[in-house]
């Protein structure tokens, strides 16, 4: 995983790869797309999860 300093809160992004995930607050596995677009809102510690 690359990391990208620059990112910072409520900034818009997409992704560049696939991504497996679980849906917020249950169990279901899912598959963010490549080129999906959202917004920023959490930043982890480590700088390298957003």
């Amino acid at each position: 995983m690359r990391k990208i300093a620059q990112i910072q809160l409520h900034d818009t992004v997409a992704l560049i790869e696939d991504t497996k995930t679980q849906r917020f607050m249950a169990e279901q596995e899912i598959i963010l797309r490549r080129g999906q677009v959202g917004t920023v809102v959490e930043k982890y510690k480590d700088g390298e999860a957003f």
